[in-house]
């Protein structure tokens, strides 16, 4: 199964309403809540590229909150989808 930028954009909406219900944006990583599924792709790849992160520039995929910083990366995220 391939991870494409529409499931991104419906597990992270489930995902920020959910933990935002609870109070807890702690740990909102879609690759440990998309029920284990083994994808063709990376998770990583989809979400750098949801957030503008291009891979030459951070030595390969990374998680968006490593190298932005889970604040930032939230930022973002909520921004994208509003769009």
């Amino acid at each position: 199964m391939i991870y494409t930028v529409e499931l991104h954009r419906t597990i992270l909406k489930q995902m920020i309403k959910t933990h935002e219900s609870n109070g807890d944006l702690s740990n909102l990583c879609p690759e440990e809540i998309s029920g284990g599924e083994v994808w063709e792709n990376s998770v990583c790849e989809v979400c750098c590229n949801f957030v503008g992160l291009e891979e030459d520039k951070y030595d390969g995929w990374s998680c968006p909150c490593f190298v932005l910083g889970r604040d930032e990366a939230l930022r973002i995220t909520r921004e994208r989808l509003e769009e």
